[in-house]
């Protein structure tokens, strides 16, 4: 039950910040949301208490807000799956399709099926849906048999985004951290699925690595695989990591801000049940004081930088590209990086840079960067 109050919170959390993103965006015509959940949800009688209830609320919200806001609504379709031993979608389904007809929300559909299954439906739907249709798949795999990654993965070319929750017991486990206590065997099966995404368990004379680095080993890891971006989303007082994969520039762009937006929630601890207050804009939030060190050391990679290079890098390393504008202004102003126009000449008077995936969708660079030769600087 604790993994489902934190997998609920910590999804939940995200949704409220990710969902208004998307549906804002005048290239998104539609949005699917799919879920694939074990029977640990917990539903109620009346469908509360689990993760499908609050998908389903959490689209309501939203829905609410705009038209608060007397803002165009998209049409939006939640496709819930579960193992097929499992019952209890089922028989919750009457009470969330009864909750979606006294609030019209979502096209919403129920199915128990096998991995093959759900994954052979969503290429046919992927492949015959229209281009501005965007697709999200929400995967809490503790108590079902995941995929293998490659399988998962593979949806990703398609406009299809995954959110994927891990307990992060299962990930330490994996390194050869066990608890105190014996894991559960559902979160060993699940250590199980991740040991080839992870480095080998340590030498016990060798000091292990801390669960951060586990995490940011294993997100770098899922990078790798998919070819493109991945985020990661932990709260301190969370048992569990979320992470966010996609192989479109813009949506992980969105998945940034959305967490930004989290990030700020946070830090002004806004009281729960007010998510609806979290749809509009957040003030801007203070660039953090290494972010300047961080920029030059990505810098230094190379040699020089195109800016569709440095976009697709910055978001690499979990960096929105609106946030390093101020930073590399002021390396230029301090003689420390050059930016050369598109015939490599340097551009003398001050430009907007063009760090956007507007600039990044262009045939070719606007401009690109190069780092002067700095004592102290590679």
């Amino acid at each position: 039950m604790l993994h489902l109050k934190h997998s609920r919170q910590l999804l939940e959390d995200f949704l409220y910040q990710y969902l208004p993103l998307l549906t804002g965006m005048g290239a998104v015509s539609r949005l699917n949301l799919w879920g694939w959940f074990s029977g640990t949800w917990a539903l109620r009688p009346d469908a509360s208490g689990g993760l499908p209830y609050m998908v389903l609320e959490a689209l309501r919200l939203q829905r609410q807000f705009l038209l608060q806001q007397k803002r165009p609504l998209k049409p939006l379709s939640l496709s819930l799956y579960a193992p097929q031993q499992d019952r209890l979608l089922l028989r919750a389904l009457p009470q969330l399709e009864e909750l979606n007809r006294r609030n019209p929300t979502a096209t919403l559909a129920a199915s128990t099926a096998t991995w093959q299954e759900v994954l052979k439906q969503l290429q046919a739907q992927l492949l015959r849906q229209p281009a501005a249709e965007r697709n999200l798949l929400l995967l809490d795999p503790l108590e079902i048999s995941l995929p293998p990654l490659p399988e998962l993965l593979q949806l990703l070319p398609k406009r299809m985004d995954v959110l994927l929750l891990l307990p992060l017991a299962a990930v330490q486990d994996t390194a050869g951290l066990p608890g105190r206590q014996p894991l559960p065997e559902a979160v060993a099966a699940l250590a199980r699925w991740l040991a080839p995404h992870l480095p080998a368990p340590l030498a016990e004379a060798q000091e292990a690595p801390g669960p951060a680095l586990l995490l940011e080993q294993l997100r770098q890891k899922l990078m790798d695989t998919c070819g493109h971006f991945a985020l990661l989303q932990q709260p301190e007082a969370n048992s569990l990591a979320l992470f966010g994969l996609s192989q479109d520039a813009l949506m992980m762009e969105k998945m940034l801000q959305a967490r930004q937006k989290l990030q700020q929630r946070e830090v002004q601890q806004m009281e729960t049940g007010d998510q609806l207050g979290l749809f509009a804009a957040p003030p801007s939030p203070a660039a953090p004081a290494n972010l300047q060190d961080r920029l030059l050391a990505l810098l230094a990679r190379q040699p020089e930088w195109s800016n569709q290079e440095l976009y697709k890098a910055l978001l690499q390393q979990e960096l929105l590209p609106q946030d390093v504008l101020a930073p590399l202004a002021a390396l230029v102003n301090a003689g420390i990086l050059q930016v050369l126009n598109e015939k490599k000449k340097k551009i003398k008077e001050p430009i907007t840079l063009p760090l956007s995936h507007t600039a990044f969708k262009l045939p070719a660079p606007a401009c690109f960067f190069r780092l002067k030769d700095q004592p102290g600087h590679p």
